[in-house]
């Protein structure tokens, strides 16, 4: 099964707002489609977000794309992360359910 993790950082009103969202996006067949697909969804994470004006685009460890969105002085508004994991059904990335 393929995940993604969404966590942004935002300013505002001079204060950090986090969020982190874990969002399920399909399941596969075998750990190669889904690394495959991964693969393809990193790299349209990327494209996409380079094409934001003042926005910087690092890729990171465990499969992740970081950004930092900037005012056209400079200023840092806003940091996201994208992280994409394939894991069995069995797993569930946003950890145990309450009872």
């Amino acid at each position: 099964m393929l995940w993604e993790q969404h966590q942004s950082i935002l300013v505002v009103k001079k204060s950090l707002s986090p969020l982190v969202r874990w969002d399920y996006l399909s399941a596969y067949a075998t750990q190669a489609e889904c690394s495959k697909v991964l693969e393809e969804k990193m790299n349209a994470t990327i494209l996409t977000r380079r094409t934001i004006t003042g926005t910087k685009v690092e890729v990171g460890d465990n499969n992740c794309v970081l950004t930092n969105s900037f005012t056209p002085e400079g200023k840092w508004v806003m940091g996201e992360n994208f992280r994409f994991i394939c894991a069995p059904d069995t797993v569930d990335p946003r950890g145990p359910k309450g009872r």
